[in-house]
């Protein structure tokens, strides 16, 4: 009598009903029989892992995240590369920003070796390659990197564009040229009218002086102050989000500020700093905040920037002005702004 094979053990996250379009297909446990592979971290990790919408890491999330990262044309056909290729090749991960920009590439360069080697999760092993990561770790350092707060991918972009592995603490401290340098490079992403407080933070802020040392702690206080500072890294972590580690379509994103509203509270930052008692400097203390742009505050924005600076700065706030010099101006380019457009529209016509 013929024996039967035994059924391979099938391995399944559990974590949402069978009838749930998000249940998703089982492992084969073979796949996970690897020392690192660490399957039981991995599944502990999706069903407790909760963003700021309470959404959970599914089963079909991750065969969708295998069936891209991890299986190849050769694996379909052979069953020892399927087994040897169940491993996520961080050069495949580079490779989904060939098309972007070449800040965005530079920034993939930096941060993804750093985010799927260095990134402590509890519970997961050390990895064993720079040029490829198990499975586990791809996933569970990914989505603790996609999903931190603004402040996390500040440090962690601080940590990745030090030299040495070892990560920084809170009180290390970084040089003014270096971060003079790193902000310079960063602050092309942005359009010409919006590097203002880019440009202003670097050459007139607590950063000017390149003997000066400023602490990891005090460079991302000013990060979230000044959200232009790093709105690269934003950008290049929502890409990177949508990309590996989406929830499901029913969740909403943890908010990361858009182009438009990190250009806005920048804007008000500067604003209120000028307008504030004290000598003006900027700094990671934040000021008050402020409401409206009067006279006062119009007059010194004028002496610090200029005339045309100053009003794109208000522009770009979108503070109520109380000052009937800077309201009247402001009303005149919208003015301007709209006729011009009239006019390219009618010509095009």
């Amino acid at each position: 009598m013929l024996k039967r094979k035994p059924q391979p053990k099938l391995l399944h996250l559990g974590n949402v009903d069978k009838k749930n379009s998000e249940y998703g297909e089982a492992f084969n446990e073979i796949l996970f029989s690897f020392p690192d592979s660490q399957w039981q971290e991995l599944k502990d990790f999706c069903c407790s892992f909760l963003s700021n919408s309470g959404g959970t890491i599914s089963q079909k999330i991750l065969n969708k995240s295998f069936n891209r990262f991890c299986i190849t044309s050769a694996d379909k056909n052979s069953h020892v590369d399927f087994i040897s290729g169940y491993r996520v090749k961080l050069d495949k991960v580079n490779d989904m920003f060939i098309n972007e920009s070449n800040l965005i590439k530079d920034i993939a360069q930096l941060m993804i070796p750093y985010i799927y080697t260095r990134i402590q999760v509890p519970g997961l092993l050390e990895y064993h390659s720079d040029k490829e990561v198990s499975f586990s770790r791809f996933i569970m350092s990914g989505y603790t990197f996609c999903y931190a707060p603004t402040e996390d991918l500040i440090f962690g972009f601080l940590c990745a564009a030090k030299s040495s592995k070892k990560n920084l603490n809170m009180d290390a401290r970084i040089y003014g040229f270096h971060l003079r340098g790193v902000l310079r490079l960063l602050s092309p992403f942005l359009s010409q009218s919006s590097q203002l407080g880019v440009a202003h933070i670097i050459d007139k802020g607590c950063f000017a002086s390149n003997s000066d040392t400023h602490t990891v702690e005090s460079i991302i206080k000013m990060g979230l102050k000044y959200p232009i500072m790093f709105l690269p890294l934003v950008s290049f972590t929502r890409k990177l989000r949508w990309r590996t580690c989406p929830l499901m379509p029913s969740e909403p994103d943890v908010p990361l500020l858009s182009k438009r509203q990190a250009i806005a509270v920048s804007a008000v930052a500067v604003i209120s700093d000028v307008d504030a008692p004290e000598k003006y400097l900027i700094n990671p203390v934040a000021s008050p905040l402020l409401r409206s742009v009067s006279d006062e505050c119009w007059c010194r924005l004028k002496e610090v920037f200029g005339f045309r600076e100053a009003l794109s700065l208000i522009s770009e706030s979108s503070l109520e002005v109380t000052s009937p010099t800077a309201r009247a101006l402001l009303a005149s380019i919208e003015k301007m702004e709209e006729e011009t457009l009239t006019y390219l529209q009618q010509t095009m016509s």
